[in-house]
């Protein structure tokens, strides 16, 4: 019987990435945009991928060979995509003057974007918007922005919508980005009970690259309190607060923000993180990737917060006469309380319960890598 022998994978595949690595630095070095050469990381992990087909079509075919595959290869590319799934919205974002999780602005946002080599021109622009039609009790605020911070606020006394925006372009050349900033702007339509605010101007094709403009709309609108609301970005923050109805709050990379809102609330971010302040009736509210905080004042529905990777923190009110039941659970992470409420531990798993009056309303936490933590208030 022929000994086996062992081949090792993920040499080449290094050697390859250092010259890709090395190739990006030194390129740099004679001026080269870095943004642009930094579009080139899929590279590391297709080099050791490759790699390891090869050797292991090679094994197969020869027979005899044992394929182990080098542990330091598996750890790299996973490094390598995280970190292109994390330039991706920063290359966005540095053409905007802004990150998302991280508010840069003005001179700090320019010289990031200047840092990541990109050559292009910054222009503003602000209008403010008010509808001609008002909105009443049952009415619907509906708002899909694309980059940007979004911010609407129940102000008491009014029945008509405001909308104050700042557009923030890059584009080629100082005149092209002036010109993209002043062509966008913001419209008020309303179709029956909804009214809803749509964005003018906005290239269909946009990048962080030298190739495509850029366009971030920074806005902040003032509603009827008793008008239900509706708003998702793509990119940026999202705030609604002082709304005494139902709000649904979603973005892809930023944080969701709902403070004072005695509606049902549906609070959704991919990245970043979700605040809940002073809030009551029905709760869903969950992140992928960050911390997701809610103080209730009040327990009037079923209250469900969740993450995948990150942390949960609910406070609860301890008043007479409420009646609910708190459901924890965290699947890697551990459940921690000042209140009297069952904790079980198995392995990384641990679960806790808490009963208040006759449990009739359901808080339900999940989180499956981080802690959750239950506060009184």
């Amino acid at each position: 019987m022929s000994p086996i022998r062992v081949l090792r994978t993920g040499n080449i595949g290094l050697a390859a990435s250092l010259m890709i690595i090395g190739g990006v630095l030194l390129a740099a070095n004679f001026g080269r945009p870095v943004d642009q050469l930094l579009m080139w990381w899929p590279l590391v992990p297709l080099a050791i991928g490759l790699e390891m087909l090869v050797k292991y079509a090679y094994a197969r075919r020869r027979g005899g060979i044992q394929l182990v595959i080098e542990r330091w290869a598996i750890t790299l590319s996973i490094l390598v995509i995280i970190f292109g799934l994390v330039l991706t919205p920063i290359r966005h974002f540095t053409m905007n003057g802004s990150l998302p999780f991280i508010n840069l602005s003005g001179d700090v946002g320019r010289a990031f974007g200047i840092a990541l080599g990109s050559n292009v021109s910054r222009a503003e622009h602000s209008a403010t918007l008010t509808s001609t039609e008002a909105l009443k009790a049952g009415d619907r605020l509906v708002f899909h922005a694309i980059a940007g911070s979004v911010r609407v606020t129940g102000q008491t006394g009014t029945d008509k919508v405001t909308a104050s925006y700042k557009v923030t372009t890059r584009d080629r050349s100082e005149a092209a980005a002036q010109t993209l900033a002043d062509g966008v702007s913001v419209v008020a339509t309303k179709t029956g009970n909804i009214m809803e605010l749509q964005t003018r101007g906005i290239p269909a094709q946009m990048g962080s690259g030298p190739d495509f403009p850029s366009v971030a709309l920074d806005i902040e609108v003032t509603v009827p309190p008793e008008v239900e609301v509706a708003v998702d970005s793509k990119f940026g923050s999202v705030t609604v607060e002082g709304i005494n109805a139902n709000v649904r709050a979603e973005t892809k990379f930023g944080e969701v923000k709902v403070n004072k809102v005695e509606g049902s609330i549906y609070a959704s971010t991919d990245y970043g993180e979700v605040q809940l302040r002073d809030v009551s009736g029905d709760v869903d509210a969950g992140s992928q990737f960050g911390k997701v905080s809610c103080f209730l004042s009040n327990v009037t529905g079923p209250c469900r917060l969740s993450t995948k990777f990150g942390g949960v923190e609910c406070a609860v009110p301890q008043v007479a006469g409420l009646n609910y039941t708190i459901n924890a659970q965290a699947t890697r992470g551990r459940v921690s309380s000042p209140l009297p409420m069952s904790v079980t531990t198995q392995g990384m798993r641990s679960t806790g319960t808490y009963k208040v009056g006759n449990g009739q309303n359901i808080i339900d936490l999940q989180a499956d890598f981080g802690e959750i933590t239950i506060l009184p208030r």
